[in-house]
């Protein structure tokens, strides 16, 4: 016998004593909206979530769901301060012929950073690409990352070693995030984890003062007392090997000229950004990581249509070992994909542990001993009736039925949490 059937509002307590308790469960009938309801419910519980779907349209969509039921602003898809942060993917093959966005891997890098090192967000969302692809080792990871914080010592030119070391460049002018710019005794820094860079005086060899500022006016706008500093590529050494030996024993695997290994040897030794680093990423690292190195002890895991997610991974995978093929043949200097990406059976055996599975559908128990329960829709023939009405006599009332419904469900809970507000920007719809 399945699961009782229970409403979305009846479903909230079950779901956050789940939560709470960390009681694996299977969601059945989650399907649209229900899926950031799900989420939100957990989140409600006083827990952080890590939410997985097929990609990152939807990773976005569900995050302005979820701040929805929440009562939250609908978040900006750039920002990774807020409460629910979705986490950037990178748009390209590692082997392709296209380099990654700087600014979408520096994004990515500060995401993963708060979430190992700072305040998590309540709800971290990613597509499936994103958590596909690795990154940074978390030890490399802690050792590029920095705290500055007004009136200790740090020396001027230190901090700039620093930031060079972590991946930043330097400019004229600080524009971008992962560029800083030097000025006397004033150095600016535009990290990937702040909305504003920040202007750090210096006193001798002490941080006088730290205020972020405006990029466009140039003018200062408040003043911190701390700054977290995280690394901004994928490129920056973090393992304590030979970077020769690696690549020569490469250029040997894949055949690769030696006059094109050691020009990616020179440039290297002398931090030049090249075109191909991508594809040697691994090289510079003890091991790529998985994503979910960086997520918190206690995070509940869901994820959305596991099916969906491991055909996605699956499709990835099967492009990328099809690329590095083509690469092989040109005598590239590539690494294998396993270096850059996680492998479906890997990514699957990880999915597996997740505390939340929501399915579209209902299928037969496979043993896993989740908790299954199933949440009831009722389709209103009455209230899309009412809605086509209304729409006919085009009175300007088109969501009238809608908020009479909405009136009466208060009438009959006193308990609902929430206040409505209906707009219609149009009568065409």
């Amino acid at each position: 016998m399945g699961p009782d059937s229970l409403s979305p509002h009846a479903a909230v307590a079950p779901l956050r004593r789940a939560a709470h308790a960390a009681a694996p469960l299977r969601v059945l009938g989650a399907d649209g909206a229900l899926r950031a309801h799900v989420i939100a419910a957990a989140a409600g519980a006083g827990v952080r979530v890590f939410a997985i779907t097929v990609d990152d349209a939807a990773a976005r969509a569900l995050a302005t769901d979820v701040a929805f039921f929440l009562g939250l602003p609908a978040p900006d898809p750039d920002d990774g301060e807020g409460d629910i942060v979705v986490l950037p993917e990178l748009d390209t093959s590692p082997l392709g012929d296209l380099a990654s966005d700087a600014r979408a891997v520096a994004s990515r890098l500060a995401v993963l950073g708060r979430c190992a090192f700072g305040q998590p967000p309540r709800v971290l969302i990613a597509g499936v690409r994103a958590l596909w692809r690795r990154t940074l080792p978390r030890p490399g990871f802690e050792r590029l990352r920095q705290r500055w914080a007004t009136g200790t010592e740090i020396g001027f030119a230190n901090a700039q070693a620093q930031l060079l070391a972590a991946g930043y460049v330097r400019a004229d002018v600080v524009e971008d995030p992962g560029s800083f710019a030097v000025r006397g005794g004033v150095l600016d820094v535009f990290t990937p984890s702040l909305a504003q860079p920040v202007r750090l005086e210096f006193f001798g060899d002490e941080i006088e003062r730290m205020r972020s500022f405006d990029v466009q006016s140039q003018r200062t706008e408040r003043t911190l007392e701390a700054l977290e500093l995280v690394p901004v590529k994928l490129s920056v050494p973090t393992t304590a090997e030979s970077l020769r030996a690696r690549v020569l024993e490469l250029a040997d695997r894949t055949q690769t000229p030696t006059s094109r290994a050691r020009q990616v040897i020179d440039a290297l030794e002398g931090r030049q950004e090249f075109f191909g680093v991508d594809a040697i990423a691994p090289l510079l690292h003890d091991g790529l990581a998985p994503p979910w190195d960086y997520l918190p002890a206690d995070v509940r895991v869901v994820t959305d249509d596991p099916a969906a997610l491991l055909a996605a991974a699956t499709a990835l995978h099967d492009e990328l070992e099809a690329e590095h093929a083509r690469a092989l043949a040109d005598r590239r200097l590539v690494c294998p994909p396993p270096e850059h990406a996680v492998e479906p059976d890997a990514l699957a055996a990880w999915l597996q542990r997740a505390w939340a599975v929501l399915e579209r559908l209902e299928r037969p128990d496979d043993g896993d001993g989740r908790t299954a329960l199933r949440l009831a829709i009722d389709r209103d023939e009455t209230l899309a009736a009412e809605l086509q009405a209304a729409r006919s006599r085009r009175s300007g009332e088109l969501l009238a039925p809608v908020l009479a419904r909405v009136a009466a469900l208060g009438d009959a809970d006193e308990t609902l949490p929430w206040s409505v507000v209906f707009a219609s920007p149009n009568h065409s719809h």
